[in-house]
């Protein structure tokens, strides 16, 4: 299991969702991936409402493990129950291969993460941070990092809410905030609120943080993670749609000569590695 490892400078994050997405980001030069809940949940062909099981993400967890060999952020949404059932999620996602394990402060179910955030209700700071010292303690490896998200509009309750699930062990915090409400001034509050904590952030597509924040200016606010974690999926989803709507079309030929070859898949997912090792064992 890669460990993740919070050097100076942010850590450049992909979202990812299988195998391919994840050598994909390997190949790309990113230093982890995030295994999304919204995309594990898309690949399944459901909602990211808390419809999907623990199992689902932890198969998923090490699918992406073992396919990228980068450290993985795993997505454990509200931790599946109360903190019993969140210590035993931590502890499920570190034997999949997890490096570290996002835990969120919504009630459940949850609407999506691009939901109309106005839906969204928290539960008290108090029951959010209990569940922040189970992950921590449910953790067998001390490497493995407990990430704690709030969900919070308000910013001071965001500053309020992050530095209690510091208090309580998270290792990294992450506010879901990628709006000029928050904006630069939200983001060095928050890090000078939480000395000696890293910070992650979320690029959302199309959002002020994406379009505001490089790796450069990140760590100039205290950012140690950035996250992209929507964008390869819904890059893919575009893809496979318009491919689809081609080929319905009668323009397959048009379709195939735009594509990756086939080629290009099977060396990211290791074909070269296998036939080294055939040539090695042959007999």
């Amino acid at each position: 299991m890669a460990r993740l490892e919070l050097l100076q400078g942010p850590l450049l994050v992909a979202g990812a969702w299988d195998g391919l997405s994840a050598a994909l980001a390997r190949d790309a030069g990113f230093g982890g991936v995030f295994l999304s809940g919204f995309a594990v949940a898309a690949s399944l062909g459901l909602p990211d409402a808390d419809l999907y099981t623990r199992e689902d993400m932890t198969r998923a967890t090490a699918v992406v493990s073992r396919a990228s060999g980068l450290p993985v952020i795993a997505d454990m949404d509200t931790g599946w129950g109360d903190a019993t059932s969140a210590w035993h999620a931590t502890r499920a996602f570190e034997a999949a291969g997890a490096a570290a394990v996002m835990i969120e402060d919504q009630v459940s179910p949850k609407p999506g993460p691009l939901a109309d955030q106005s839906t969204v209700a928290l539960v008290p700071v108090a029951a959010a941070a209990t569940k922040v010292r189970a992950c921590v303690a449910g953790r067998l490896d001390p490497a493995t990092r407990v990430v704690a998200r709030t969900n919070a509009r308000d910013n001071d309750e965001v500053v309020a809410r992050l530095s209690a699930y510091a208090a309580a062990g998270a290792d990294v915090v992450f506010p879901m905030r990628h709006d000029e409400g928050f904006g630069f001034d939200g983001w060095r509050a928050l890090s000078q609120a939480c000395p000696g904590v890293p910070v992650a952030a979320a690029a959302a597509p199309g959002s002020w943080l994406e379009a505001n924040v490089d790796p450069s200016t990140a760590g100039e606010l205290g950012i140690t993670v950035l996250i992209h974690s929507l964008q390869g999926v819904l890059a893919a989803a575009g893809a496979i749609r318009g491919a689809f709507a081609g080929i319905a079309a009668g323009r397959s030929a048009e379709v195939s000569a735009g594509a990756a070859r086939v080629r290009d898949v099977t060396d990211a997912v290791g074909l070269p590695g296998l036939r080294d090792l055939q040539h090695r064992f042959a007999t």
